[in-house]
């Protein structure tokens, strides 16, 4: 089998992997955040007295990540530019900071969708091109084309980038494999 027929065949299996993954938001409409975290705080919490959370350490998820697009939005609908974030606090560096990361590519799909489909987009993205780049890299460097899928099925499937999917170290961590790709063809 030609390696484009077997990169076309690895990109599909990986799309219908990740989109199984992420059903619950791809047709039910929902969003790729873990809302339950949301009972621990007030007036959630004398709501849903019976629900706790299932993964606490995720709660930045909810009560940090999803505000800096806004705050992104807010300040570039008043002609500024996105340097400082005056709704967090007293005031938290906005451009520079890898909590909004308005630098990643991934990012700027906030601009272009609604929210939940832009969450739903950067999180099937992550998954997809670093699966896809890292089979790629291990099919340039000699690998067999099972080793390499297998690779490329897990990195994206990894504990890792699954729970942490809305934290920003997983941004760096999807783009180590095209990374790798780069600095072997130099």
């Amino acid at each position: 089998m030609n390696r484009a027929r077997e990169a076309t065949l690895f990109a599909v299996a990986l799309t219908l992997l990740l989109l199984l993954l992420h059903r619950g938001a791809a047709v039910h409409g929902g969003l790729l955040l873990p809302l339950d975290v949301l009972g621990a705080y007030e007036p959630w919490a004398s709501e849903f007295e019976r629900v706790r959370p299932q993964n606490p350490a995720l709660t930045d998820q909810v009560v940090l990540h999803p505000w800096t697009p806004l705050a992104a939005e807010r300040i570039i609908d008043h002609g500024e530019m996105t340097l400082w974030n005056p709704y967090q606090g007293c005031g938290t560096p906005l451009h520079a900071n890898t909590l909004s990361a308005q630098l990643y590519p991934l990012m700027w799909l906030h601009s272009l969708l609604p929210r939940h489909l832009a969450l739903l987009a950067i999180g099937f993205l992550k998954g997809f091109l670093s699966g896809l780049f890292l089979s790629l890299f291990l099919r340039r460097r000699g690998l067999s084309a099972a080793a390499a899928a297998l690779a490329g099925l897990a990195f994206p499937l990894s504990g890792f980038l699954t729970v942490w999917l809305r934290h920003q170290q997983t941004a760096g961590a999807s783009l180590l494999p095209p990374a790798l790709g780069i600095v072997g063809r130099a």
